[in-house]
C-alpha cells in the first residue's frame, strides 16, 4: 500500500476540478486534481534522481500552499518520510526536532533557509531545495519541479510501502518536556482519513477553508476544494476551525452550510457566539489530538436543553459518542506514572464506570502507537497484550449512553482537602460571564483560584457576580491577568507550562 494511491485517486476521477486555492487577489492560484498528480509525479522524479526513496526522510519548512501539498505527495510517493517542524516554537526546538529526525534533504521558502545559520542540526542536511528564489549552495525546488515535468510525464506507480512504514512526521511543542516525533504511518493515516470521512462527512465537490494540514490531505482524498488562504472566496461552504479563528470572523461574513469546531475545548458561549457569526450553517464539535484524530463528535442539534444546562453549571463539555473506528475507556488518572503493559484483566480493573472522571485513553487503526525512538511511548502508551493504547492526558467521563464528556487536562486536576476539582469543571462557569474572554483555576499555596481574563477593567463586579457560581468549586478568589498563555499555533488550549510559570511569579 502507499497513501499516495489513496491522495492520487481524485486525479483519475475528477481530474479537471479544483483541488487546491492558495492566496488572494492578484496573488491567487489554484491547481486542479490532474494537474497536481502531474506535478508531484516530476517532483518525486526529481527526489528519485537525488536518491530519496523508502527510509529517507525530507524536511518541509513551507506554508500551506500548493507547494507544500505537492511536496507532501512526491514524497510518499517515492516511499520517503515527510518531516514537518512547527518554527514558531523557536529556535532551540527547531534544532533539537531536527536533530532527532535527521532528515537527508529540506525543501523549504528562503526565509526559512536563514534558519540554518542558528541550527546546526539544519547544516547537517545533505541537500537543501529553496522555494520562491535562489540562495547560495541551494537549489531551486520550482526550477527542479519545472524541469523535471517538461517532456517527461512519466507516472511511474507509488513505492510499494507497509502499512507500517512512515509517510508523515510531526512534533509536539516539547512546552512540558523534550518534543516527541508522532510517526504517521501510511496505514494509519489511511485509517484516519475513513474516520475523517465519516466524522466531516467528505463528499467530493464540496468547498472548504482549511486551517489545519491534516484537514487538507484529508480533503485532497475525498475529492473535495481546498480554499488554504481567501476567506472572502465566496465559494466556501463549509470551515474546519478552532473557536479562536471563528471568533475573529465578523458576523454575517459568510454564508455556509457547515462549521466544524474544535482543536481545544468548545464552550457554550463559543457555541452561541458561533451560532451568532453563522445563523445558517449546522455546527459540529470535534475532538481529537495529534495521536487520535477524530475522537469524537457531536452535532450542535443533538445537545439538549439539559446537556448545554449541564455544560454551563460545570459537569464538563459534551463532544459526543465516540467514532465506531476507536475503542475508548476511561481508566483511574495516573497522571505523571507510566502504566502497564498490562493484560485485560488488569486494564479491566483500571477502567472507571460510567458517570466517573478519569483519563481518556483510546485505540484503534488511525490511534499512533508510537513515537520516534520510543521517546514518550513510556509515559502515553499502554501495551494491553497485542493492542496499544493512547493515553491522550485529557480527563472525561462517559455519561449513561455512552457519551463523552471533557474535564480538562488530567494533570492539571487539583487535589487538596475538598478532594479533585477538574480545569472544565469551573472554567465553564466562569465563562459564562460575558466579560470573561478566558479563565483557568489554579492552586496556589492551598487556595482555588480564578484567573480570568477580561474584556473589561471592572475585575469587582467580574468577581461579584462569579462569587457564588464558583462557591460550590471551593473557588474563593478571582484574580484579573492581562493574558491567560494559549497554545502558539491556534490559540485554542491553555499552555500550562507558561500558566506554571505564571502561577509560580504570583506566589510570595
Amino acid at each position: 500500500m502507499n497513501l499516495a494511491d489513496l491522495l492520487l485517486r481524485q486525479a483519475t476521477d475528477r481530474p479537471g476540478q479544483v483541488a487546491l486555492v492558495e492566496g488572494s487577489g492578484r496573488t491567487k492560484r489554484s491547481i486542479t486534481y490532474g494537474d497536481l498528480a502531474d506535478r508531484s509525479a516530476a517532483d518525486a522524479r526529481h527526489l528519485r534522481d537525488a536518491g530519496i526513496g523508502p527510509g529517507r526522510r525530507v524536511l518541509l519548512f513551507l506554508p500551506l500552499s500548493i507547494d507544500l501539498y505537492s511536496a507532501i505527495i512526491a514524497i510518499v510517493r517515492v516511499g520517503a518520510a515527510g518531516v514537518v517542524i512547527d518554527p514558531h516554537e523557536g529556535l532551540r526546538h527547531v534544532n533539537r526536532c531536527a536533530a532527532a529526525a535527521r532528515p537527508d534533504a529540506m525543501i523549504a521558502v528562503r526565509r526559512a533557509h536563514l534558519l540554518r545559520l542558528l541550527c546546526p542540526a539544519l547544516r547537517r542536511i545533505p541537500r537543501h531545495y529553496a522555494v520562491g528564489g535562489g540562495l547560495p549552495w541551494t537549489r531551486r525546488w520550482d526550477h527542479v519541479a519545472a524541469s523535471a515535468a517538461v517532456g517527461d510525464r512519466a507516472q511511474r506507480g507509488p513505492a510499494a510501502m507497509t502499512p507500517d512504514d512512515a509517510a508523515l512526521l510531526t512534533f509536539t511543542s516539547g512546552s512540558t518536556g523534550v518534543p516527541k516525533c508522532a510517526i504517521r504511518t501510511h496505514g494509519v493515516l489511511s485509517a484516519q482519513y475513513e474516520a475523517l470521512r465519516d466524522a466531516i462527512a467528505l463528499e467530493p465537490g464540496q468547498v472548504d477553508f482549511a486551517t489545519l494540514p491534516i484537514f487538507a490531505l484529508a480533503n485532497l482524498a475525498g475529492g473535495l476544494t481546498t480554499i488554504l488562504h481567501d476567506w472572502s472566496d465566496p465559494s466556501i461552504s463549509r470551515v474546519t476551525a478552532a473557536p479562536a479563528f471563528l471568533r475573529a470572523r465578523a458576523p454575517g461574513d459568510r454564508r455556509l452550510h457547515t462549521v466544524f469546531t474544535g482543536g481545544g475545548p468548545v464552550f457554550p458561549a463559543d457555541l452561541e457566539d458561533i451560532r451568532g457569526r453563522f445563523p445558517e450553517a449546522r455546527i459540529v464539535v470535534l475532538y481529537g489530538s495529534t495521536e487520535a484524530e477524530p475522537i469524537a463528535h457531536i452535532a450542535t442539534e443533538a445537545m439538549s436543553a439539559e446537556d448545554l444546562d449541564a455544560m454551563r453549571r460545570g459537569r464538563g463539555l459534551l463532544v459526543g459518542s465516540p467514532v465506531p473506528q476507536v475503542a475508548l475507556r476511561i481508566i483511574r488518572n495516573r497522571a505523571g506514572e507510566s502504566i502497564g503493559p498490562l493484560d485485560r484483566a488488569a486494564l479491566d480493573a483500571l477502567t472507571c464506570p460510567p458517570g466517573t472522571a478519569g483519563e481518556i485513553i483510546v485505540s484503534g487503526p488511525h490511534v499512533l502507537r508510537g513515537y520516534l525512538d520510543g521517546i514518550g511511548d513510556e509515559e502515553t502508551k499502554v501495551r494491553v497484550g497485542d493492542s496499544t493504547w493512547h493515553r491522550t492526558g485529557d480527563a472525561g467521563r462517559l455519561d449513561a449512553r455512552g457519551r463523552l464528556w471533557l474535564l480538562g487536562r488530567a494533570a492539571a486536576c487539583l487535589r487538596d482537602e475538598r478532594g479533585e476539582l477538574y480545569p472544565l469543571e469551573a472554567e465553564s462557569v466562569a465563562r459564562q460571564d460575558p466579560a470573561v474572554v478566558r479563565a483557568a483555576v489554579v492552586g496556589i499555596d492551598g487556595s482555588r483560584i480564578m484567573l480570568v481574563e477580561c474584556a473589561r477593567d471592572d475585575l469587582d463586579g467580574i468577581a461579584q457576580r462569579l462569587r457564588p457560581v464558583l462557591e460550590p468549586f471551593g473557588i474563593g478568589q478571582t484574580r484579573r491577568v492581562a493574558r491567560i498563555p494559549m497554545d502558539r499555533r491556534h490559540g485554542a488550549k491553555i499552555d500550562y507550562a507558561a500558566l506554571q510559570r505564571m502561577v509560580a511569579a504570583m506566589r510570595p
